[in-house]
């Protein structure tokens, strides 16, 4: 496939279009659920910042009222033929919420980002190498180019396979790892116990892909009242509009210091106590 510059215009301005309607969808989430709101919107800065003579990494910079700019940075890196855009309703309350600045990645190969030679070699490891490296050499230079120590990393589906694969390779790098839906990571064994204060529920400001551990009625009601406090139950599947990322940035240091890192799933559970009121015949959600 041949990109010509009015194509690769046209992709800058759907990112710019879509990352303005991520955050008109989270300023009318505020406004409609009372939430405080910044004096100051966040805001987006695209770029391509140079890895090598003939290689980028395209990247928008998320900045919040709050954002301090010497702060940890926390980088978001996409799934399987993803790109930034797929973060864009989850990147400005993530730059609220979060206390240092926010960076959303194209991967090389992907999005805006160049798309330097690739061969598949014939053995399987020699493979899975090529991949893995293909992906982490270029996250490593964005790094260098970006003049960045240390970072949160925070990986979606096979994001979070190659955000696991670099901490491996430079876990000096990494501060924390947040893993969402990662591809190649096995579910955690049944004797696993996940650091952190577990007693506590969770509460996120917007709405999650969640389970509950008694069925529900029909129509279930949405939106549900939020925040909704969570606890970790194995349930019936409900799906609600997701933000995924909201969890990381809920389980990573708020801005008063506070350690929040929790390891865990995300299959949640709704706590019963928040359930609507049963109707005379639930019929389980699928």
């Amino acid at each position: 496939m041949v990109f010509t510059s009015y194509r690769i215009e046209s992709l800058r301005k759907a990112e710019d279009n879509l990352f303005a309607s991520g955050l008109a969808w989270w300023c009318s989430w505020q406004e409609r659920h009372g939430l405080p709101t910044p004096v100051r919107p966040t805001t987006f800065e695209p770029r391509d910042m140079s890895t090598g003579p003939k290689t980028h990494v395209h990247v928008v910079s998320v900045t919040a009222e709050s954002t301090d700019p010497n702060g940890m940075p926390l980088v978001c890196l996409h799934g399987f033929a993803h790109g930034t855009s797929v973060f864009y309703t989850a990147a400005a309350p993530l730059a609220e919420g979060y206390a240092g600045p926010v960076f959303v990645l194209d991967m090389p190969g992907c999005g805006l980002s160049s798309r330097p030679a690739y061969a598949i070699a014939d053995d399987p490891e020699e493979r899975r190498l090529a991949a893995e490296n293909f992906f982490c050499d270029e996250l490593e230079a964005w790094r260098l180019a970006m003049g960045i120590e240390r970072m949160v990393l925070a990986g979606h589906s096979i994001g979070g396979h190659s955000a696991f694969a670099y901490a491996e390779r430079h876990p000096e790098r990494v501060d924390r790892l947040v893993l969402i839906s990662p591809a190649g990571i096995p579910r955690a064994p049944k004797d696993f116990e996940p650091k952190g204060n577990s007693d506590k529920p969770l509460t996120l400001p917007l709405p999650l892909t969640v389970t509950v551990p008694q069925p529900l009625p029909q129509p279930l009601p949405l939106p549900l009242p939020l925040p909704l406090p969570l606890t970790r139950q194995q349930g019936q599947a409900v799906p609600l509009p997701a933000c995924l990322l909201a969890l990381g940035a809920r389980l990573l240091p708020s801005k008063h210091g506070e350690d929040r890192s929790l390891s865990l799933s995300l299959s949640l559970s709704l706590s019963p106590s928040l359930s609507p009121t049963p109707t005379p015949t639930p019929t389980p959600t699928r």
